[in-house]
């Protein structure tokens, strides 16, 4: 190994200056570059899916629109939705036929619950073949 010539121990040229401003305007324009191309590259699929959006219906001439048998919106939601569930919580909480002719009837559905806990769930036999559960019960 050779000793350094002037016996600094460190290198004895700076970096360009010059050199180190024209990277730094390359990588500038290739920045300025890429996102003049990614907005042209948006705008051109916007476009596109532009183009291809099927004219919305209620801009369709009067003639084309379907005839409405009923609004489309609820003007009370709240209300609507607080009166139907109060109309199922009546049915569900009370004794009627469901047909009468039949013999088929409905009963609150707490009444259904606590004969389900006290009889339990009805249980179909098991089929031929089915091997036994531990502990002797199928």
């Amino acid at each position: 190994m050779t000793a350094p010539e002037h016996g600094s121990g460190h290198e004895s040229r700076d970096i360009s200056v010059g050199g180190a401003l024209l990277c730094g305007a390359a990588l500038l324009a290739t920045l300025v570059l890429s996102l003049v191309l990614m907005k042209w590259t948006f705008d051109l699929f916007a476009g596109q899916e532009d183009r291809a959006q099927v004219e919305p219906a209620s801009l369709l001439r009067a003639q084309e629109m379907p005839a409405a048998s009923t609004p489309a919106f609820l003007m009370y939601p709240a209300r609507f939705l607080k009166e139907q569930r109060a109309a199922e919580d009546a049915v569900l909480g009370s004794y009627g036929w469901v047909d009468q002719q039949a013999g088929v009837a409905r009963i609150p559905i707490r009444r259904a619950m606590e004969i389900v806990l006290e009889q339990g769930l009805p249980a179909r036999p098991a089929p031929a073949g089915t091997p036994a559960a531990p502990g002797g019960t199928p």
